[in-house]
């Protein structure tokens, strides 16, 4: 229709032109409700308004329509004020809606936040401000997994070269830049520098929150996954184990303490820390899949299974904590099948004992009863299960 289209004598007082809010084209349409973000096709218009538009629509109707001109210097203060927090706001949720839709691997719909995250982030800080950096990361993760490496190189390297512009950068932003640069070179199979990227990140998340912190054990998973590339099968699956010993530590812990479930929205768009264990969280199924497919090419012997069952039972637990209960079957008849094969003499410390026997349960034990024919203790059939289990 006519009345949809952009024509010249509609862009607001000040603008020679429109362009595109999710791929800085020429403009060709914009949004009927706030009016003042335009985009390029349809199509564009209809992504944005799944990915993240509808969350932010009033909002930018009131930054970027025309406003009469304070009347006091205090009005004008506070109206920027106000206008300032309000382009805050947004950023800092055009950057959790992008990280979340890249955990959900929902790709296609973290493009646009991405994009506005950044956009955002060069209009409300200097566009070589350190705080663009993590935007920047962003959005080269998204043409990452768009499958676009050379588009994720390019920004990966801008963010690189924002940060040497700083003697001092804060951990969180050094730790994203080190991930990012280690995920891209393993897309480019650098793998000498996507070790080193990593072992970067590992001592940096390490010294920042400490060796026991769970934020550690995704870094180990990375680094894990890149020493396999040099044949380095007994510092892969060191970094291996440590991932797995931090995250079923916590999701056993949370499971004692009857709090495992998702964390909703709005308790994690009120609690920052909430909210970075639930993305974890997330990241940390992803990278436990890949490990297990990984070690799972390296064959059947006591070193993948070991692993392997680590990882089997925290797949339980996570399935668990998602309500999941097929999976929860799947996921256990695994564990089952892995625990009669290890041969390791190690075992989990006693107290561990009750609370891993709840979460198998007791047609586990039936199951191992049966297929080997002989009956045994609650205990010693549970220990024969999780003996190479160290948490």
């Amino acid at each position: 229709m006519l009345s949809k289209r952009i024509l010249e004598l509609a862009v607001h007082k000040g603008m020679s032109s429109v362009l595109c809010e999710i791929c800085s084209k020429k403009a060709t349409t914009k949004c009927e409700t706030c009016r003042v973000t335009y985009y390029c096709t349809p199509d564009h218009k209809l992504l944005d308004a799944v990915s993240f538009h509808r969350k932010v629509c009033e909002k930018l109707a009131v930054i970027r329509s025309e406003r009469p001109l304070p009347f006091t210097e205090t009005d004008r203060i506070n109206e920027a004020e106000a206008m300032l927090q309000s382009k805050k706001e947004i950023l800092k949720l055009a950057e959790i809606v992008t990280k979340k839709w890249l955990l959900e691997r929902s790709i296609i719909n973290a493009y646009p936040s991405a994009m506005i995250a950044w956009n955002m982030a060069r209009d409300l800080r200097s566009e070589d401000s350190f705080e663009v950096i993590y935007p920047t990361c962003l959005v080269s993760e998204t043409f990452l997994l768009l499958g676009k490496p050379s588009a994720a190189q390019q920004y990966m390297v801008q963010a690189s070269w924002l940060s040497q512009k700083y003697d001092v950068l804060p951990a969180t932003i050094l730790a994203q830049l080190y991930r990012l640069r280690g995920i891209v070179l393993m897309a480019f199979e650098n793998w000498k520098h996507a070790r080193e990227a990593f072992s970067e990140l590992v001592y940096v998340v390490a010294l920042e929150y400490g060796v026991d912190d769970i934020r550690l054990g995704i870094p180990y998973g990375f680094l894990g996954l890149s020493l396999l590339k040099f044949d380095n099968i007994d510092g892969a699956m060191a970094s291996f184990h440590k991932m797995a010993d931090k995250w079923l530590h916590f999701m056993l812990t949370q499971y004692e303490n009857k709090t495992m479930r998702r964390a909703t929205e709005t308790e994690m768009a009120e609690d920052e820390a909430k909210q970075d264990l639930e993305f974890q969280y997330m990241e940390a199924i992803i990278v436990f899949q890949r490990v297990y497919d990984v070690v799972r090419r390296l064959g059947i012997s006591s070193v993948t299974d070991l692993i392997n069952f680590k990882i089997l039972c925290f797949q339980v637990l996570a399935e668990m904590r998602d309500n999941n209960s097929k999976e929860v079957v799947v996921y256990r008849e695994e564990a089952l099948a892995t625990a009669t094969r290890t041969k390791q003499s190690k075992c989990v410390p006693r107290k561990r004992i009750p609370l891993l026997i709840e979460v198998l349960q007791d047609d586990f034990l039936l199951r191992w009863e049966r297929k080997h024919n002989r009956p045994r203790t609650i205990a010693t059939k549970y220990l024969e299960m999780i003996k190479a289990i160290n948490v």
